[in-house]
């Protein structure tokens, strides 16, 4: 059940309250955020994502033969404060 994976990553920057000014924003920050961007499998663990479990007991990683990846994804947050 070795493995390694990146979950998630998430960039954030929030604008300083000098560059906002006197606009009718209190805060403003913008993130990028990406989800299930990398799994790294030893050689000999050949079969799934140790994770996962498509039985209904608690046999982690074991019956993912036919287990289709995490799926990738990328998003973009924006936080405006009034």
């Amino acid at each position: 059940a070795t493995s390694l994976k990146i979950r998630e990553v998430s960039l954030g920057y929030k604008f300083p309250s000098d560059v906002l000014g006197d606009s009718f924003l209190k805060a403003a920050r913008i993130s990028l955020i990406a989800r299930n961007l990398f799994t790294w499998l030893p050689e000999e663990n050949r079969f799934s994502d140790p994770e996962f479990n498509n039985s209904n007991s608690n046999a982690i990683g074991v019956g993912g033969y036919f287990q289709s990846p995490p799926t990738r994804s990328f998003g973009f947050n924006v936080n405006l404060e009034f």
